[in-house]
């Protein structure tokens, strides 16, 4: 028995003071719907993941290898190719956004929202009420000149378009 507690001892004395203490109840997400979380509080937050980013990777292959001789001197040096591939950057630290939460996006709602954003030249498809792939790009678009990059429809971007009323402005 006391090996057991001298263990336990041992062992819970390894988690050091680096133990962050637990975020308050209304930071911690209670729904997790695609990429948007609902917080305790009901408001709702996603990543804003960014324009996308490529960076341009050259590497060297291989195309005929060395010819060596008997004696082991290169007679034929190797043959190399320079190959380019465009890989994505992905950000390390995306910032936290605050959107319509999905339970909020009726279809009135979102028929209003595709009226706002035709009114402004940013959206060009059927008012449909529906978040479409349509709807998505134009969302994406318009935000993304002051804010996020994201197909979600950040607070923010629905209050510059009218379209929810801004608390605690003067």
């Amino acid at each position: 028995m006391t090996r057991a507690v001298t263990l336990l001892l041992v062992f819970g004395a390894c988690a050091g003071p680096d133990v962050e203490p637990p975020p308050p109840p209304a930071a911690i997400p209670i729904i997790q719907q695609a990429d948007i979380q609902t917080m305790a509080d009901g408001r709702c937050f996603s990543l804003d993941p960014g324009r996308p980013q490529f960076q341009t990777i050259t590497q060297q292959v291989l195309v005929e290898p060395e010819v060596r001789a008997a004696d082991g001197t290169i007679t034929r040096p190797a043959i190399f190719r320079n190959v380019d591939q465009q890989i994505q950057v992905i950000r390390d630290n995306p910032p936290r956004f605050e959107v319509v939460c999905p339970q909020d996006l009726s279809q009135s709602f979102v028929a209003s929202l595709q009226r706002a954003l035709a009114a402004r030249g940013a959206y060009g498809g059927a008012i449909n009420g529906l978040i479409d792939d349509g709807t998505k790009a134009a969302i994406r678009e318009f935000q993304a000149k002051d804010g996020p990059y994201s197909s979600n429809l950040a607070v923010r971007t629905a209050q510059t378009l009218g379209l929810l009323s801004v608390v605690g402005s003067s």
